[in-house]
């Protein structure tokens, strides 16, 4: 998910030996063909997508944004 997949996206395109085609695309594809709801206008205003997204699937989803997903920008800002 964003930005983890973005930043892993830029350091393949900057080591130069990745081949192929990467798609970030997290789970656009549900959004649109209906398979999950998107949060509030409110919520996407105030950029919090992701807790409302946390709250809807808090099994599958905690892990990832709490445990996980902070440690990317340490990655970020060393630099990879």
């Amino acid at each position: 998910g964003a930005p983890q997949s973005e930043i892993v996206a830029l350091a393949c395109r900057q080591a130069g030996t990745c081949r192929g085609v990467g798609l970030c695309i997290g789970a656009s594809i549900e959004f649109i063909i209906g398979r999950k709801r998107r949060a509030p206008a409110w919520m996407q205003r105030l950029s919090l997508e992701w807790a409302y997204r946390l709250l809807s699937e808090p099994r599958r989803l905690w892990r990832r944004y709490l445990l996980t997903g902070p440690r990317i920008f340490l990655l970020a800002v060393r630099g990879g």
